[in-house]
């Protein structure tokens, strides 16, 4: 098989989003964008044309944060992580693991104004500090994937798809037409 490049322009919409994007035929994706750059290589896509693998493995939005948040750091929630500290302390209130005056000081503690901005990692440290609760499981502190990182995945890789289902598309129709064309004539 031959050694294949594709290579892809996507313009910004409204000034954000755009990226350049090169897929090669032994399954690596490579791009530069404005949401960050990234690259992967997918050792054993499991079909002839790796465009068609990507296709066909783009929806899943789970496997592609993980396979390109390989060299990005989670980034810290703190509104993800203020509710799942006061829905910790519901549910041990709720499952008796908090006393009715226990569940009142924590509710008070996380509460404080100073803790009120537990967005900051560094608050949220505090607070873990000064709790009462024991966290065998660690504290219910909330990471997730950079916002840049989901935004490539969530309005990038859909307009590369778009591109590459008409590309695959329009390749398909010319191999028809060299077909039809190259069919011999039959006898008259």
């Amino acid at each position: 098989m031959v050694h294949q490049v594709w290579r892809y322009y996507i313009p910004s919409v409204n000034g954000e989003g755009w990226g350049v994007f090169f897929l090669d035929s032994d399954g690596i994706i490579s791009a530069v964008t404005d949401y960050g750059n990234y690259g992967c290589w997918f050792s054993d896509p499991g079909c002839k044309d790796f465009r068609e693998f990507f296709l066909n493995a783009w929806r899943d939005r789970g496997y592609f944060l993980r396979k390109f948040a390989v060299n990005t750091k989670k980034v810290y929630q703190g509104e993800e992580t203020f509710s799942a500290i006061k829905q910790e302390i519901l549910s041990r209130r709720r499952g008796n693991g908090l006393s009715k005056e226990a569940a009142r000081s924590e509710w008070k503690l996380l509460h404080y104004d100073w803790l009120e901005s537990l967005h900051l990692y560094e608050q949220a440290l505090k607070w873990l500090d000064l709790t009462e609760m024991d966290f065998d499981d660690g504290p219910p502190f909330v990471f997730d994937h950079s916002r840049s990182l989901k935004k490539f995945v969530d309005e990038l890789l859909p307009r590369l798809s778009l591109i590459l289902t008409a590309e695959l598309a329009s390749e398909q129709e010319d191999k028809t037409n060299t077909l039809l064309t190259v069919a011999p004539t039959p006898p008259q």
